[in-house]
């Protein structure tokens, strides 16, 4: 096998395979290979130690709106309290991602890889319109008498 050679993307510590033009253009609609997921992007991740990801995935990642999520604490202000509660929404989408691959190599033997697509994307996509605070800020929008559906919170981020 080929040593990866790595590839600079918005601050993110990612690698391409060299092999990966062996594979073909039509990879990402075959959903990466059934999910085995050998061509793309590998991310050095502290919690999963790599999360290899289709090209579709670091096209979302390098937008703008995906990278505001870095500024984004995961726990609101509990790191007040747990100075080790540190995470950005940035970081719990890819693993969220990550993770959605885990589920669909598992259990998505049915599913088509356009629709395995879309979870993967789902998964990745999920914390996108959060605001600053995590959910003490919903707390503030209800305070104000702000009308959203009560009992989810996603009202509030679309």
């Amino acid at each position: 096998m080929k040593r990866a050679r790595p590839q600079v993307s918005s601050g993110m510590d990612t690698f391409t395979d060299d092999d990966s033009d062996d594979i073909g253009p039509d990879t990402e609609s075959s959903c990466c290979i059934e999910m085995g997921v050998p061509p793309g992007v590998v991310i050095a991740d502290s919690v999963h130690n790599t999360i290899r990801l289709p090209q579709i995935c670091l096209d979302v990642i390098d937008t703008p709106e995906f990278q505001r999520l870095r500024t984004v604490k995961q726990c609101g202000v509990c790191n007040l309290v747990y100075p080790s509660a540190t995470h950005s929404r940035f970081e719990h989408s890819i693993g969220v991602c990550h993770w959605a691959q885990v589920f669909l190599r598992n259990c998505g033997a049915s599913i088509s890889n356009d629709k395995k697509l879309c979870v993967l994307l789902a998964g990745l996509c999920h914390d996108l319109g959060h605001g600053p605070f995590s959910h003490l800020w919903e707390r503030f929008l209800m305070a104000r008498r702000i009308k959203w559906k009560v009992g989810t919170h996603l009202p509030l981020e679309l």
